[in-house]
């Protein structure tokens, strides 16, 4: 049997960039491009696209001669290529004696697009964000503190951070002043939600503001407390105070939160002391969540007198009653004196502190 051939010529398939010719280098967070095929095709897609360093996203037929989609970049600064090899099963095809289609293979002129993508520093744009202060770190180590943009969890996703690059990429996440209106048991603790985070960037001390990255942070581990100015023993003394638990919590909430972990830390109750100017010493036992159960976990230590739960720091007695210092004290200790953020009755007052985490 012999077959009639028609329209046997591979067609040409033109990509281009809204942004720039093939070769060209930029920034640009993503490219628009045009692929223009010389033959009507109903079944261009991504298989006939071969990508390196991107993802090709949204193709849509225009008309049977011309596809748009747009090319995101991954990774770092370096070459991105889009090829256009095959085509696949195609509308052109060969006639039988009775002019029926026969399957036939079509093969398109192979066509490459090339741009050197030049990636934006690691955490600068809402595009290309860290999952960590740290990891900025690596690939930048001359990175300068400041305002990053930070991939956080829990379907939360890219927020802008302070990152305090000067010690290891600690980002910032909750500030307070002592007398704060934010006392033991109030929801904002734990709540997945931003309270005036955009304060936080400037890295400074200053009125209560909270990051969802405090409770929604996944590969947070190590908490770190900086505080200073507080009145009373020690004379409002600067401290500067790392903890760590070791390992993940199974959720956010139960790193800072909870008694998950055992925890360490790489500081002296004596400088605590001094910094929130608290003046008991006996006993000193570390609470979180209002549970005492830090360096063995699981076991927790009766409060003594008129002592109540807090939300981070440290309890301690010289006698019949417990005093509490720290973050987050209680309301209704001693007789209901008023607290705040970090202040209670025999804990120094106008202080300030900041919550770094990695």
């Amino acid at each position: 049997m012999q077959v009639a051939l028609e329209h046997l010529a591979s067609p040409v398939t033109e990509i281009r960039a809204a942004e720039g010719s093939s070769g060209f280098s930029s920034q640009d967070a993503f490219l628009s491009l045009t692929f223009l095929l010389s033959k009507p095709s109903n079944n261009f897609n991504e298989d006939a696209v071969d990508i390196l360093g991107g993802t090709l996203v949204n193709l849509t037929a225009i008309n049977e001669t011309t596809y748009t989609a747009k090319f995101m970049p991954s990774g770092g600064t370096g070459l991105r290529m889009i090829t256009v090899s095959a085509l696949g099963d195609s509308p052109y095809h060969a006639q039988g004696p009775n002019f029926e289609p026969v399957a036939y293979k079509d093969l398109l002129v192979t066509r490459v697009f090339k741009w050197n993508y030049l990636a934006p520093p690691l955490g600068t744009t809402a595009t290309r964000v860290a999952s960590s202060c740290s990891d900025i770190l690596a690939e930048s180590p001359h990175s300068p503190s400041g305002p990053y943009w930070i991939d956080i969890s829990g379907d939360v996703g890219p927020r802008q951070l302070h990152c305090d690059m000067h010690n290891g990429g600690w980002m910032l996440v909750m500030r307070g002043k002592s007398d704060d209106d934010l006392p033991y048991g109030d929801n904002r603790w734990t709540s997945p939600n931003d309270d005036s985070a955009d304060h936080l960037l400037d890295g400074r001390f200053g009125a209560f503001a909270k990051s969802v990255a405090s409770t929604s942070y996944y590969k947070a581990s190590r908490i770190l407390v900086v505080a200073e100015g507080f009145s009373g023993y020690g004379g409002g003394s600067f401290g500067s105070f790392e903890f760590d638990f070791g390992n993940e919590a199974d959720s956010p909430g139960n790193l800072m939160f909870s008694t998950q972990h055992a925890m360490s830390w790489n500081s002296s109750y004596a400088l605590w002391r001094s910094t929130f100017g608290q003046d008991r010493t006996e006993n000193p036992s570390f609470q979180r969540y209002g549970s005492s159960a830090n360096q063995t976990v699981g076991e927790d230590r009766g409060l003594k007198g008129c002592g109540q739960p807090i939300m981070f720091g440290f309890q301690a007695h010289d006698g019949p009653n417990d005093v509490n210092s720290g973050l987050g004290t209680n309301d209704n200790y001693c007789g209901g004196n008023p607290s705040g953020f970090s202040r209670g009755s025999w804990m120094g007052s106008g202080g300030r502190v900041q919550i770094w985490m990695k």
